[in-house]
């Protein structure tokens, strides 16, 4: 073992790397019979069980029609309320993506990137049931604490820049986003 020697001699133990726990949530959409369906929940369920294989027990899932915009809000809130300093918050998204005007101008091509999630009834609505990038980065940054690491895995189209890491909030914070897009 290496020991630092401090001032006056004062032998200090190493600092051991500050460890939390992963806790992680997971939203899955199919969208049945809407027409542009799609089988994510299957992704989901395997993401879900690579998460308890790899030891993490905290583990949220929401699928189809649990998936609206105030939901994923709540249970996102709900997740990152029991973060502590070090731990690591994963969210997992598998839908759809799309890409919608631009109404800060802090996108270069002037269009943000949103999740598609589904409305009270369960349906495809991109008027009421959209979360873009700025929501979306806005909602993590405001939630988690800044010694949370944050990773975003984003299994839709138009997912590249959902993470809107280009926010100065992010500055100095641990973060990743994997795109599938």
């Amino acid at each position: 073992m290496v020991r630092k020697v401090g001032p006056i001699g004062v032998v200090k133990k190493p600092r051991k790397r500050e460890l939390g726990t992963t806790r992680m949530l997971i939203c899955a959409l199919d969208y049945p019979g809407s027409g542009n369906d799609l089988t994510c929940t299957i992704d989901g369920k395997n993401m879900e069980a690579l998460a308890r294989a790899s030891g993490i027990t905290d583990v949220t899932v929401a699928v189809n029609e649990q998936c609206t915009v105030a939901n994923v809000r709540h249970m996102v809130q709900t997740v990152a309320a029991r973060c502590q300093p070090y731990d690591t918050f994963i969210f997992n998204y598998s839908g759809h993506g799309t890409s919608v005007t631009d109404t800060d101008n802090d996108e270069d091509d002037g269009q943000d990137e949103a999740f598609v999630f589904v409305d009270e009834q369960g349906n495809i609505n991109v008027d009421t049931a959209l979360m873009t990038d700025d929501e979306y980065s806005a909602l993590i940054l405001k939630v988690l604490p800044p010694t949370v690491t944050v990773i975003c895995i984003a299994d839709c189209c138009h997912s590249g820049s959902i993470m809107d890491f280009v926010r100065p909030e992010w500055k100095g914070r641990k973060a990743i986003s994997i795109s599938g897009c």
